[in-house]
């Protein structure tokens, strides 16, 4: 088969649509023998590496947007699942364990207030309440970064672990809300 046999066979298959890579190829090795006119060959003698790393680019960037995408979802799906889970108990609830955790009657510290003066039971009780409630939109904006759960970023705030004394606070609170 003459060059130009060969040439008119790949211009059929460039209209069929069916021209392979390897043809591709072998169009452009044959470059030099294509006339100036023919304008059809000549486009796809043309270096189509480039084109194809356009693709490819394309391609990649795409999966990368889907992986975005999913983690995305995956952060939204979790960031509301922990808002759920932080409304499980009720600010009320919350304080009312908090206080016998804290020790009830038989302490210095009421609600375990360390860090305002208040002015009797019902003063430290306003402050743990306003505590839970502020508390609770810190752990929905970072909270929820660093910690597991709501109750977890609350105990930081009353009794943080690098307290040795604090290492019960969170199974006890979680039994007396449970009871």
């Amino acid at each position: 088969m003459s060059i130009k046999q060969r040439l008119e066979y790949l211009r059929e298959q460039i209209r069929k649509e069916c021209i392979s890579y390897g043809e591709i190829a072998e169009l452009q090795s044959l470059k030099e023998h294509i006339e100036e006119e023919d304008v059809e060959l000549l486009q796809w003698a043309e270096d189509q590496s480039e084109e194809c790393n356009k693709d490819n680019e394309m391609k990649i960037n795409l999966q990368k947007a889907k992986k975005y995408v999913i983690l995305i979802l995956l952060v939204a799906i979790s960031t509301i699942c922990s808002a759920k889970n932080m409304d499980q108990y009720s600010k009320e609830e919350i304080c009312s364990a908090i206080w016998i955790v804290e020790g009830g009657e038989n302490t210095n510290y009421p609600y375990g207030i360390k860090s305002v003066n208040c002015d009797g039971k019902e003063d430290c009780r306003n402050v743990c309440y306003n505590t839970v409630i502020n508390n609770r939109v810190r752990y929905a904006d970072y909270g929820n970064k660093q910690y597991g759960t709501y109750l977890e970023f609350l105990q930081s705030r009353f009794c943080p672990l690098s307290d040795a004394e604090c290492e019960n606070w969170l199974p006890n609170l979680t039994y007396y809300l449970e009871k």
